[in-house]
């Protein structure tokens, strides 16, 4: 036993545990690297090769800030066992957590492929005491209920809890999130397993709700559902902004002082992105249209949203005219990270690529993983080489380094002087004053 403390400095008495995670991506290799900080011995299954070798040697395979320090630090004292094994994870192990991913399918529907597939994996290398099964991964209603099946199909003798337990970190903050959750949300209707979880918990020093598994599985897609309409909403009060002369910022500053809508969270630009926004408001207007909601929210936020790409790169191919050449910085979802899953710079770019423009383009990290997407423009190694000869400048993304620019060089280096800020990082006037032509979102 050890002695923790939660956040009112109260000791807590906690039992080191053996458990188990599936999947080695942001969620399951973060969560399983700050558990085995806490003490518990952590085997983490990977099925990638590449992957697992580098965990092996103490290596994240992922860039995420604080974290290859954790993966290093926990691999070398033995806490954290990557493994591809299935049988000793498994049997070893009380409490099993399902990491992996739940893309789009291609109806917009989740793609349960992967956990069908642990399911089984779990039914076949069932032995030991009872377990308790907790679905990490971002799923439908009714999940919990279908890997119970799955699980009991393979095998009918074994004694389990499924549990809903959705996460809430964010790329870029994944470890503080992890390490300091807002709240940990245990769907189950069994005492036993919520108080196992409860206690594995604990010394997170966050608020910990007990719900039934499909409250819980709601409760993430909604949460990300919520916040991707206070974007898809401000987007749209954008469009009006620009089409009557008012401008977005400000209406966003008197929205924010009225305290029942606060000042958070207002992000406008070419719509929301990133891997998880896009997939789970299309997988919950799916649900919707299951249950015979047919006419829904969240099936009009998900049309909005991807159109919006393409409708400014409309527009700013309509300014520019033909056999023009743009610059393009920023094409992660978001700064301080290097991934550009579900990023909306990549849909902005492909349109303007269609539409005949030449499109050079930098990032901070993104370049490797850009090669990998995008075809037919030319990949920079800063901002000066992407903006030489350009005859418009767009700002996608509002990395720290870009606050930096030097206007009158860029002025001096670019052909044009067309200026478009898609997430409102500069000031129009200031701009303006430099011989700039300023356009950005919402105004």
């Amino acid at each position: 036993m050890t002695s923790l403390y939660n956040k009112k400095n109260k000791a807590v008495k906690t039992k080191k545990t053996s458990i188990c995670f599936i999947g080695a991506g942001y969620v399951g290799l973060t969560w399983a690297a700050v558990l085995a900080n806490l003490g518990n011995w952590v085997f983490l299954i990977e099925a990638n090769q590449e992957k697992l070798d580098q965990l092996k040697l103490g290596q994240a395979p992922i860039y995420e800030p604080g974290l290859s320090s954790l993966v290093k630090k926990t691999v070398k004292k033995g806490q954290l066992l990557p493994t591809s094994d299935w049988q000793k994870p498994i049997k070893k192990s009380q409490i099993i957590f399902v990491a992996v991913g739940t893309p789009v399918g291609d109806k917009g529907q989740a793609d349960l492929t992967q956990i069908k597939q642990v399911a089984k994996q779990i039914g076949q290398n069932f032995s030991g005491d009872k377990k308790i099964i907790v679905n990490k991964s971002t799923v439908p209603v009714g999940t919990a209920w279908l890997v119970e099946k799955l699980i009991k199909k393979e095998n009918p003798n074994a004694k389990f809890e499924v549990v809903s337990c959705p996460e809430f970190l964010r790329e870029g903050q994944a470890v503080t999130d992890t390490q300091k959750p807002s709240r940990v949300v245990i769907g189950t209707s069994s005492s036993w397993a919520f108080n196992q979880l409860k206690s594995l918990f604990l010394p997170l020093g966050a608020p910990i709700i007990n719900t039934s598994r499909e409250s819980a599985e709601i409760i993430k897609y909604a949460a990300n559902s919520y916040l991707a309409l206070r974007v898809g909403f401000i987007d749209q009060v954008s469009l009006l902004c620009e089409k009557t002369g008012a401008d977005v910022c400000q209406v966003i500053e008197g929205l924010g002082l009225d305290p029942r809508i606060g000042g958070h969270y207002w992000y406008p630009g070419i719509g929301y992105g990133g891997y998880c926004f896009p997939k789970d408001v299309a997988a919950l207007a799916v649900t919707f249209k299951k249950t015979g909601l047919e006419k829904n929210l969240f099936s009009l936020l998900d049309q909005l949203n991807q159109e919006r790409p393409a409708l400014y790169a409309q527009k700013l191919a309509d300014c520019l005219g033909e056999n023009k050449t743009m610059a393009v910085l920023g094409l992660t979802a978001k700064p301080g990270t290097a991934d550009m899953r579900g990023s909306q710079a990549v849909y902005f770019i492909e349109a303007l690529v269609k539409k005949g423009i030449g499109v050079r383009v930098f990032d901070p990290m993104g370049i490797p993983e850009a090669k990998k997407i995008l075809t037919g423009v030319s990949f920079c190694s800063s901002v000066e080489e992407a903006v030489k000869k350009a005859d418009a400048l767009a700002i996608l993304c509002e990395w720290p380094e870009f606050k930096k620019i030097d206007w009158l060089k860029i002025k001096k280096r670019m052909r044009g002087r067309f200026i478009f800020d898609a997430k409102r990082m500069f000031d129009k006037k200031k701009l303006s004053s430099l011989g700039l032509k300023y356009w950005g979102v919402g105004i």
